[in-house]
């Protein structure tokens, strides 16, 4: 995958975080200078955009879950290595899924923030149009981590609520047992000889 067009301002330490470490959940990248502009090449060798991915087959709770969680692994890493999360290109054409680990790999480009991108909330949006319908809970899921994204104050926290939404069919309690000293045993033993009906009790 080539972007091009994309010779943004940047922090010469991003480009050599990216270059020199095997970032977790990043597309490996090279640069290319050609014709005096910078292009990035990405390898994706094995793997399948989300968009082609959910084009054959609607997203449901199983593929949320795998989204959501590589999500908080990117943002850790991000972290770890000082880069800025709001580097990552958040679209579904150019976020991946290695088919082999099932992992799922995104596109950094140093400077892209400076550019306002959408973020997350262009992710989910794209999303939300290859929903399985059919699964409440993934439509549930869906709806609620694209609301969350819309809010500015995003954080890392809101993936986690969304990654343990439930199903929230409430289960029927059980029928208590009583406990031998829960019965009621308070006839006595003159009730036998005195022909009271003492199985009333019961």
């Amino acid at each position: 995958m080539i972007i091009k067009e994309a010779d943004y301002p940047f922090e010469e330490y991003e480009l050599k975080m990216i270059l020199h470490n095997d970032i977790p959940c990043l597309l490996p990248i090279q640069v290319i200078i050609e014709d005096g502009k910078v292009e990035y090449w990405y390898d994706v060798t094995g793997m399948q955009s989300l968009e082609k991915q959910f084009s054959l087959a609607p997203a449901g709770e199983k593929e949320l879950r795998i989204l959501l969680r590589n999500l908080i692994e990117m943002k850790s890493a991000m972290d770890d290595y000082l880069l800025d999360d709001g580097n990552v290109l958040f679209s579904a054409d150019k976020v991946y899924e290695d088919r082999f680990s099932g992992k799922i790999r995104f596109c950094y480009i140093p400077g892209l923030s400076r550019q306002q991108p959408p973020g997350l909330k262009g992710l989910f949006e794209d999303i939300l149009q290859h929903l399985n319908h059919s699964d409440p809970l993934a439509v549930k899921m869906g709806y609620e981590m694209y609301e969350r994204c819309a809010q500015s104050d995003f954080v890392m926290e809101d993936c986690f609520a969304c990654l343990h939404i439930q199903n929230q069919k409430e289960k029927q309690p059980r029928q208590k047992i009583p406990d031998s000293d829960e019965v009621d045993v308070s006839w006595k033993d003159e009730d036998l000889y005195s022909g009271k009906n003492i199985l009333g009790k019961f």
